[in-house]
């Protein structure tokens, strides 16, 4: 075990626990300079109590203190410094001194930002490779079972003020709380430890739904099928949690689902999510790709696209028979102006679909019929020669302009692999 001991009551009274229980364990201890000549007095107190448990110290010192958010850069800190620790050293586990009156001002702060069953369920015994082992207790305990075993310990001057909002309510919230139940660490520290098995309870009935609404296209498009899923705003933002979805999300989501809005786009910090007749189609946010267009000039050659690779190369014969393939055309090579084109589609492009009889169509009205979603529309390409004309709708449908005819000298045969 490593133990993160800062010299408050809570971690010396942690160390001389697992010291008195005969566990192997070290002591670890971050000095963030945040309090000058008290940092390090700190400091050099908790290596005089690892002396005095005769277990290995450790002594991490920050170089310079960050800007902005001092607790989450602080937080960030140590646990990364932690995890280094385990694998050098070879512990197994980190300890921290956390308690049931952390737990009580944990439920509090996140019920006050708001959230699901996440937010009530306190701070969890066990997070590999974390464990509290004093989360049973309340502060009052930890110091009367200190002064019990006369021990002795740092204060923090910083945990006077009200600067940190964990503070605030520790010093403004949680005493009139008190009042109302004097016992109310410990009453909220049972409730968790109930909603924390409830909780395992709701993953193995969001488990179940995920299984069965969710699903991951060729292309690495996400489909949620929510059409039989019950639409229950915490059901939801379970299941979509993963992309960035929030409660608040959840319920538009579901408004424009109830008014069968299609063509609805949201979106999270990581994801984009599409409304696409009974399901939503979700997608890693991307940078936008210019539809500029790559030249094919060579005879025969390959290129990358932001959504696939394709690939060109004339046959020396017509081919006898011409597989139902959609991403592979056969093009009547003689009927093309060089070079050709690789471009995303835009609007106003027509050509003559294959089996329409030199009809035009517009290129949009083809992929409305295909019944594409707005996510698939903007990965469609074209290929169009040097006059302007398009010669595949790449992966759908030939131009008949170019389609193989009996009087058809030189073939050539392109292929498009599309990207997940």
């Amino acid at each position: 075990m490593l133990l993160a001991v800062s010299g408050g009551v809570d971690s010396v009274v942690m160390s001389h626990l697992f010291a008195e229980a005969g566990f192997t364990f070290a002591i670890a201890h971050v000095n963030y300079r945040l309090r000058g000549e008290e940092s390090d007095q700190d400091a050099a107190w908790v290596a005089r109590w690892a002396e005095q448990l005769a277990v290995p110290f450790f002594l991490y010192e920050a170089n310079e203190v960050a800007e902005g958010n001092i607790q989450l850069w602080a937080r960030e800190l140590r646990y990364a410094w932690f995890e280094k620790l385990l694998k050098e050293e070879g512990y197994d586990y980190i300890a921290t001194a956390h308690h049931a009156g952390d737990v009580l001002e944990t439920v509090l702060f996140r019920l006050s930002r708001g959230g699901g069953i996440a937010a009530v369920h306190g701070i969890l015994p066990k997070q590999a490779p974390l464990v509290r082992p004093l989360l049973f207790a309340g502060r009052a305990q930890i110091i009367d079972y200190a002064k019990r075993r006369g021990l002795t310990w740092r204060e923090d001057s910083s945990n006077a003020t009200d600067k940190y909002r964990r503070n605030y309510i520790r010093h403004h919230v949680v005493p009139h709380l008190r009042k109302l139940n004097p016992k109310v660490e410990e009453a909220v520290w049972a409730t968790t430890c109930r909603i924390q098995e409830i909780e395992e309870v709701w993953e193995t009935y969001v488990a179940r739904w995920r299984r069965q609404a969710i699903y991951e296209k060729d292309d690495g498009t996400i489909r949620f099928c929510y059409e039989e899923v019950p639409r229950k705003v915490a059901l939801w933002q379970a299941l979509l949690a993963s992309y960035g979805v929030s409660f608040d999300l959840v319920e538009q989501l579901l408004s424009v689902c109830n008014e069968g809005q299609s063509g609805a786009v949201f979106y999270t910090a990581t994801h984009e999510l599409l409304l696409n007749r009974k399901e939503v189609l979700i997608r890693p946010r991307k940078a936008q790709v210019h539809a500029d267009g790559l030249l094919i000039e060579a005879l025969r050659g390959s290129i990358t696209a932001a959504f696939g690779v394709l690939r060109w190369e004339p046959l020396p014969a017509l081919p006898a028979t011409i597989p139902h393939d959609p991403h592979t055309a056969h093009v009547d090579m003689d009927a093309l102006s060089f070079p050709l084109k690789l471009r995303l589609w835009q609007p106003g492009d027509r050509f003559c679909p294959l089996g329409m009889k030199g009809k035009k169509q517009k290129v949009s009205d083809f992929l409305i019929n295909k019944k594409l979603s707005l996510f698939e529309k903007e990965r469609q390409y074209v290929i169009e020669d040097a006059q302007g004309r398009i010669v595949w709708l790449v992966g759908q449908r030939l131009d008949e302009r170019f389609a193989l005819k009996p009087s058809t000298q030189n073939v050539l045969f392109l292929s498009w692999t599309p990207k997940a």
